[in-house]
Parts: structure tokens; C-alpha cells; sequence
């Protein structure tokens, strides 16, 4: 039996195919069989899940989660343009600090993809 007999080109892709066969996060489901175009009950769809919503990778790059629960973030303004600063200020400026207000916390929480503070 050929590759296009049991998949059907018309309707997925070889990469797709491959991906549904040696994937175990994808599942290949039928295609209906009432559709007049399809003769053969062999073709399949492939269908990813999905698991949940996706990190948003610019929060996973400039938060942190502490072990009290809290959130963590960089100051701005110690990377470059430094030399009128005072070093205390460049110090300063250099730690680690909490997010403020709860509405934001709760918004980089959902971005980062974590729950409440335990």
C-alpha cells in the first residue's frame, strides 16, 4: 500500500503525516466520509492539541516567580548611558524589584502562564 493510498496528498501534507504518525501529541482523526470528494475512508487529518494557553515569551524573559509567590523584575536604566549617573544610582538601579499593583501582577501572572500565590 502507498504512502498517498493511505493518506491521501490531497488532503495532508508527508511532514503532516509523519508528525501524526510518530507524535504522540497528535492525534489523526478520520476525514468524514460524507463529503462527495472523499471516496476513501483511509485519509486522515492531523490534529494537534493544544495544551492550554502559551507562555508569552517576552514575560517569561523579564519576570521571575519568587518562592514567597511574589513577582520579580529588572529596573530600567543601568544597561547603557551610565556615565553622568551616580554609582549609587547604577547600583541601584541594578537590583531586583516586586511588581506594584495588583492588577499588573495579575496580567503577568496570566502571561507567564502560573496561578495565585500559594
Amino acid at each position: 500500500m502507498s504512502f498517498v493510498s493511505l493518506f491521501g496528498s490531497k488532503y495532508l501534507s508527508r511532514s503532516s503525516a509523519i508528525t501524526c504518525l510518530y507524535r504522540p501529541s497528535t492525534i489523526c482523526h478520520p476525514f468524514p466520509a460524507v463529503l462527495p470528494w472523499n471516496n476513501n475512508p483511509t485519509q486522515f487529518l492531523a490534529l494537534r492539541l493544544k495544551s492550554g494557553v502559551k507562555t508569552n515569551s517576552g514575560c517569561k524573559k523579564r519576570f521571575r516567580v519568587r518562592g514567597s509567590g511574589s513577582i520579580k523584575r529588572g529596573k530600567s536604566g543601568a544597561s547603557h548611558n551610565t556615565g553622568y549617573k551616580a554609582r549609587q544610582r547604577v547600583n541601584r538601579l541594578g537590583s531586583s524589584t516586586g511588581v506594584e499593583g495588583k492588577a499588573i501582577e495579575q496580567r503577568v501572572r496570566r502571561l507567564l502562564g502560573v496561578s495565585g500565590k500559594p
